[in-house]
C-alpha cells in the first residue's frame, strides 16, 4: 500500500513538472508573438506619428471617458496658449504714438480776432489763440499754473517780479522771441487806445526790460496771485509795431496770426457767401516745447449746437468743443466716443440776502434750508451726473482746496428738527381746512393768492402774543430758460417738503445784473467764475459789498477779511494754503450761501484720438493744454 502511494506521488510530480515547463513555453511564445506584431507594425508604418486617415478612426477606438479626457486636455492646452500669447503681447508689444494725421474739431461760432488783446471776448478766438500763441505762464492738463515762455520767475515781496525767458524761442516767421516782444505786448494791453479787456488787470502794474531774456513787473501793492495774470499771448513786435490802435481789430493778422505756439496758421476756407467754414493749423516744427504728434488740426464752424451735434454724428468732426448735459441723448454711437468731464472753476450757489428776508438772518434757518436739499439728486436728475456736488468756495482742482469744511448732506429729518427748535410751527393745508377762519390759515390763503401759489401742502408759521402770524417763505430768483431755473424748481420742492414755502422768481439775462447790483433778491441761484488762483477776495471780502462788488451775499467777517488780505501778500505758499483753509471752514460754517455744484466742462472726442489726459480747465481753451500728447497714428513696438 505504501509503495503504491509513493509511485503515485512520483507520477503526479512528473506531470506537474511537465505542465509547468509547457506553460513557460506558451508564455514565451505569447510574448515573442507580441514583439513580433509590434515589429511588423513599425516595419510597415512609414512614420510613428498617426496620419490624418488614422486620426479619423481614432474616435472608433476610444472609449467615451478617453474621448472626454482628450477634449478636456485640448481645451486646457488652447487656453494656456492663448493666455501665454496675451501675456507675451502685453509684456513685449507696446503701442507707440507716431507723428502725422489730422484731428478735426467742431465749435459753435467763428473766429474774428485771434489776437491776445481781444481773444478773451470769444471762446473760438481763445481756442485758436491757445494753440498759436505762447504765453509767459499757462495752465496744464490738471488746471495748475505752469511755466510756458518763462523759464523762471523771482520775487522777494510779491510786488516786484522778474521773469526770465526760455532760450531759443522762435516766432513762426523764424525770428527770435525776446524780452522786447513781452514789453511790447504788455504796453499794447495797458494802452487805453487799444481797448483791451485785459487792461483792468494791470492798471497798477508797470514793466521794464532788464535784458534780452528778462523783464521786470512792478506792482503798486503786493499780490501773490500775480503770475496767474500773465497768461495772455505774446505778440511779435516786428509784425504789429506799425499797426495803429484803430486798425488793430481790422487787420488780416487777426485771422492769419504769427505766434510762437505749438501750431501755426496754415489756411482757411470760406463758402460762396464769404462765411468762414474751416480753419487749418499745422504743427510748428520749431516749437521750443514738446513737439505735437498730430500734424494738422482743422476747426470747423457751426451756427448752433444742434448742427454741431449732427456733425459729430455723421463723422464730419472727431470732437466738439462743448456738450451740454441735455444734448448727450442726441449723440449717436456713444460707445465710439470719449465723454471727458473736466473740472472747471465755475461754481453755482444759492446766495442769501437777509436784508430783504429777515428770517434768513437766522443761521439755523439757513442750515435747515441747506440740509433739505438733495444736491446729489439734482446733479443726477438735471445734469446726468456730468456736474459735481461741492461743499465750499474753492474748486477741487485748486491747490488750496480743503475738504475740512462744514458739510450739509441731505437730511430732511434734521432740517425739520432745526425748524422746530427755532419755533416754527407746522400746519398742513388741504381741502378740508382751507376755509378755516384761523389766523394762520387766513395768512396762508392771502399769501398764496398774492403770489399765485397753491395753498395745499405743509407750511410753517409763528404767531406772536398779539396773534399776528408770520409765515416762513422764501422768494428764490433764477435766470429763466436756463439750468439754474431747472435747479430752482427742484429746490422749491425740497424746501416746501419741510414747510418753507418757496415762490420762484424768473428773471431774464438782461435783468440779472441789475438784480445783483441792487441786491433786490431774497435768495438767488447764480454762479461764480473763479480763476486759476485760489484768491477769492473779490467774492467774500467785505470791501466788495455794494453795487459794484462781487460779494453777492454781502458777507462780512473780520477774521475772513484778514485771512484773505494776508493770503494775497504772503510769499509763503504753505501760509496761503493755511489761510484759505481757514476761510473755507468759516464760510461754510456761517453759510452766507449754499454751495450746490461745480459745472464740469464736457469735452467729447472720438476714441480714434488717443492721449487725452485732461482733468481740469480754468477756461474752455485749456482743454488743449495737453494737445502735444494727443495722437491719431501709432505703431506696435516690440521689446524684450
Amino acid at each position: 500500500m505504501g509503495k503504491t502511494r509513493n509511485r503515485f506521488s512520483k507520477s503526479f510530480g512528473k506531470m506537474i513538472s511537465f505542465l509547468s515547463k509547457k506553460n513557460k513555453r506558451f508564455s514565451s511564445v505569447s510574448l515573442n508573438q507580441e514583439l513580433a506584431d509590434k515589429n511588423l507594425v513599425y516595419t510597415l508604418a512609414s512614420s510613428k506619428i498617426p496620419s490624418s486617415d488614422q486620426i479619423k478612426h481614432l474616435d472608433k477606438t476610444l472609449s467615451k471617458k478617453e474621448r472626454l479626457a482628450i477634449k478636456i486636455c485640448l481645451v486646457i492646452v488652447l487656453v494656456n496658449i492663448a493666455y501665454l500669447g496675451v501675456r507675451f503681447y502685453d509684456k513685449h508689444i507696446s503701442i507707440t504714438p507716431i507723428s502725422g494725421g489730422t484731428y478735426s474739431e467742431g465749435v459753435v461760432g467763428y473766429p474774428k480776432t485771434i489776437n491776445p488783446l481781444y481773444d478773451v471776448n470769444r471762446d473760438v478766438d481763445s481756442d485758436l489763440s491757445a494753440l498759436i500763441y505762447s504765453r509767459l505762464f499757462t495752465y496744464d492738463a490738471s488746471g495748475q499754473l505752469v511755466n510756458d515762455l518763462a523759464d523762471k520767475i523771482e520775487t522777494s515781496d510779491n510786488k516786484t517780479f522778474v521773469v526770465t525767458l526760455k532760450n531759443n524761442v522762435k516766432w513762426h516767421s523764424g525770428e527770435a522771441l525776446t524780452a522786447d516782444d513781452v514789453v511790447f505786448t504788455f504796453n499794447l494791453i495797458t494802452n487805453p487806445d487799444y481797448r483791451s479787456p485785459l487792461l483792468k488787470n494791470f492798471s497798477s502794474v508797470s514793466i521794464e526790460k532788464v535784458s534780452d531774456s528778462q523783464v521786470k513787473f512792478t506792482l503798486t501793492n503786493a499780490y501773490a496771485a500775480f503770475p496767474s495774470l500773465l497768461t495772455f499771448g505774446i505778440m511779435p513786435q516786428s509784425v504789429w509795431e506799425n499797426i495803429s490802435a484803430d486798425s488793430a481789430g481790422l487787420t488780416d493778422l487777426n485771422l492769419q496770426p504769427i505766434g510762437s505756439g505749438p501750431y501755426k496758421f496754415s489756411s482757411l476756407l470760406k463758402n460762396k457767401q464769404g462765411e468762414l467754414k474751416e480753419y487749418r493749423l499745422v504743427a510748428n516744427d520749431d516749437y521750443y516745447g514738446k513737439k505735437p504728434y498730430i500734424k494738422n488740426i482743422t476747426f470747423k464752424f457751426f451756427p448752433d449746437s444742434n448742427e454741431l451735434a449732427s456733425a459729430l454724428n455723421d463723422g464730419s468732426v472727431m470732437g466738439i468743443g462743448y456738450l451740454s448735459p441735455d444734448q448727450k441723448q442726441s449723440i449717436l454711437a456713444q460707445n465710439s466716443l470719449n465723454f471727458n468731464s473736466l473740472n472747471s472753476s465755475q461754481e453755482n450757489l444759492i446766495f442769501f440776502n437777509s436784508t430783504n428776508n429777515k428770517e434768513l438772518a437766522d443761521l439755523e434757518i439757513r442750515r435747515a434750508l441747506a440740509l433739505a436739499i438733495d444736491k446729489n439728486a439734482i446733479v443726477k436728475d438735471v445734469f446726468d451726473n456730468f456736474y459735481k456736488v461741492i461743499d465750499g468756495p474753492l474748486p477741487v482742482s485748486s491747490f488750496a482746496y480743503s475738504d475740512q469744511v462744514t458739510k450739509y448732506n441731505f437730511n430732511p429729518e434734521l432740517a425739520n428738527s432745526k425748524l422746530d427748535a427755532a419755533g416754527w410751527s407746522k400746519i398742513v393745508i388741504s381741502g378740508a381746512n382751507v376755509n378755516s377762519t384761523s389766523s394762520e390759515v387766513e395768512a396762508i390763503v392771502a399769501f398764496a393768492s398774492s403770489t399765485s401759489e397753491k395753498t395745499d401742502g405743509l407750511w410753517r408759521f409763528k404767531k406772536d402774543k398779539k396773534g399776528n402770524v408770520t409765515l416762513l417763505t422764501v422768494k428764490l430768483s433764477a435766470v429763466q430758460d436756463s439750468d439754474s431755473w431747472l435747479v430752482a424748481d427742484k429746490i422749491k420742492g425740497y424746501w416746501e417738503a419741510v414747510g418753507v414755502h418757496t415762490n420762484l422768481d424768473s428773471v431774464t439775462t438782461d435783468e440779472i445784473n441789475n438784480l445783483i447790483s441792487s441786491r433786490s433778491f431774497e435768495a438767488l441761484i447764480f454762479s461764480e467764475l473763479l480763476g486759476g488762483d485760489p484768491d477769492i477776495f473779490a467774492f467774500w471780502h467785505s470791501s466788495q459789498i455794494g453795487d459794484k462788488g462781487l460779494n453777492i451775499a454781502s458777507y462780512k467777517n473780520d477774521k475772513v477779511d484778514k485771512l484773505l488780505e494776508n493770503a494775497r501778500v504772503t510769499t509763503n505758499k504753505n501760509e496761503r494754503i493755511s489761510n484759505y483753509g481757514e476761510v473755507q471752514k468759516i464760510i461754510t460754517d456761517e453759510l452766507p450761501a449754499i454751495f450746490l455744484y461745480e459745472k464740469n466742462y464736457i469735452y467729447v472726442q472720438s476714441k480714434k484720438v488717443k492721449g487725452f489726459n485732461g482733468t481740469a480747465i480754468i477756461q474752455p481753451s485749456d482743454r488743449f493744454a495737453g494737445a502735444a500728447d494727443w495722437y491719431v497714428k501709432s505703431k506696435n513696438k516690440f521689446s524684450w
